[in-house]
């Protein structure tokens, strides 16, 4: 039973995502869909009025960077994409 070297992992791993990014793949790639950039939702709903609702149904994709609770059941999320 051959045991793999660390250091082989790594180097095989790294072969493997350097090849993905030759091929113009992305090597990481996340597994949700997105309707929306946030630029784009931001776009469409900024006629919105303070209070206003949607029943629009949207998915975005993000990090968040930021949670600041406000209360018991409200709470304000900073999200980035990956280029803003």
């Amino acid at each position: 039973e051959d045991s793999l070297d660390p250091t082989a992992y790594f180097a095989n791993r790294l072969a493997k995502v350097n090849a993905a990014k030759a091929a113009g793949e992305n090597p990481y790639p996340h597994k949700f869909h997105a309707s929306h950039s946030l630029a784009e939702m931001r776009e469409k709903y900024a006629d919105v009025a303070d209070g206003g609702r949607s029943d629009d149904t949207i998915t975005v994709v993000g990090r968040i960077m930021r949670v600041a609770p406000s209360g018991a059941k409200l709470k304000f999320y900073d999200l980035r994409e990956r280029d803003t």
